[in-house]
């Protein structure tokens, strides 16, 4: 039983809407189904921190949500910007319903157990403010604490979130002082993050800031090929 996290799967069924046209993407589905199931038992968990799938609606694009459900594991979802489809928790339950077993699990303002940590995080804060305002921002820092607030006291926290908390922009770090503070208060080792693809993957941050270690882990980063947590 182990845990695992990939982000930025960007599923769709729609040919036009692939990520195919991109440098590095081609076929990205394929591999990601590909690897996926050479890697993950049904013991596994997987977090998936954002950007899942491209639909508007659930019921737009049902096919992608049963690959994801059928793949092997418990999914731990996180909304990312490109999420359209991703609305308040009572209403996902309601449109997952036709799934006869559902595998997908929805983090907003709580946790998730695995042996001695608790699954924890948040969409997390856009540095750019490209995507989402300072409001939305501050959201979802609030949601980041209730998420570590409702975990085991005894578990140790891991945290995943969409959205970068540390970036290098302009030969300088831009941090989100919030996210870092809660991370440190909490004392997590370790945060994952996705959003980053591409030429702008220059500007991550992959080492140890402030006693914590930040991993991007968006798909085309890690070669489509969940990455192995614990």
């Amino acid at each position: 039983m182990s845990l695992y996290t990939i982000a930025d799967l960007h599923l769709t069924s729609d040919p036009a809407g692939r990520m195919d046209k991109y440098v590095g993407w081609e076929f990205y589905i394929e591999k990601i189904t590909e690897n996926w199931n050479n890697l993950i038992t049904n013991e596994d968990t997987v977090v998936i921190p954002g950007d899942i799938a491209w639909a508007v609606n659930v019921t737009d694009d049902l096919s992608s949500f049963h690959l994801l459900n059928n793949l092997p594991g418990r999914k731990v979802l996180i909304k990312g910007n490109h999420d359209l489809w991703w609305k308040k928790s009572g209403q996902m339950h309601k449109m997952f319903a036709e799934f006869p077993s559902l595998s997908l699990n929805f983090l907003r303002n709580n946790s998730f157990s695995y042996e001695n940590f608790a699954i924890c995080g948040c969409t997390g804060v856009d540095l750019t403010l490209n995507n989402q305002n300072e409001k939305i921002n501050s959201r979802n820092v609030i949601r980041l604490k209730r998420s570590i607030e409702s975990a085991d006291r005894s578990a140790k926290p891991i945290v995943f979130m969409h959205f970068p908390p540390i970036i290098y922009e302009n030969g300088s770090l831009l941090v989100a002082e919030e996210i870092i503070n809660i991370l440190t208060d909490n004392n997590v080792s370790d945060c994952y993050y996705g959003h980053l693809h591409g030429d702008d993957i220059k500007y991550s941050y992959n080492d140890e800031y402030n006693g914590v270690k930040f991993h991007l882990i968006s798909a085309d980063f890690v070669q489509f090929k969940p990455v192995l947590v614990v």
